[in-house]
């Protein structure tokens, strides 16, 4: 089944305009994700908005230090599932790179990012 769902995407892949390629990433592939999501964020130009009810500081370290500075970078989060480790890392964001990498962070009620 695995099989024939990777080759359902594959096709789909080949398939859509240029523009979208290499969106999809198969679940547990964490590695392409991070590429892709870099790759994003660098061409940023107005900002980069980030949904993640579950988000932690690994959405700093690992994907928006690849956005361009001077480009806002607004999360958006659960604040029932948030982890422990988004905030403090944040403020540290915030002490380091202030007005060169604006950051902020606001919580959803419970369900709702």
């Amino acid at each position: 089944m695995l099989k024939i769902m990777r080759r359902t995407a594959a096709v789909a892949e080949v398939a859509s305009p240029t523009a979208v390629r290499g969106s999809f990433i198969h679940a547990g592939n964490v590695f392409d994700a991070m590429t892709v999501l870099g790759k994003a964020f660098r061409t940023a130009t107005k900002d980069v908005l980030v949904i993640d009810p579950y988000m932690d500081d690994k959405a700093l370290s690992d994907f928006l230090l690849t956005a361009p500075e001077g480009v806002p970078i607004r999360l958006l989060s659960d604040q029932a599932h948030l982890k422990a480790t988004l905030r403090p890392a944040s403020q540290r964001w915030q002490q380091q790179y202030a007005a060169k990498r604006p950051l902020s962070i606001r919580m959803t009620t419970p369900r709702a990012a």
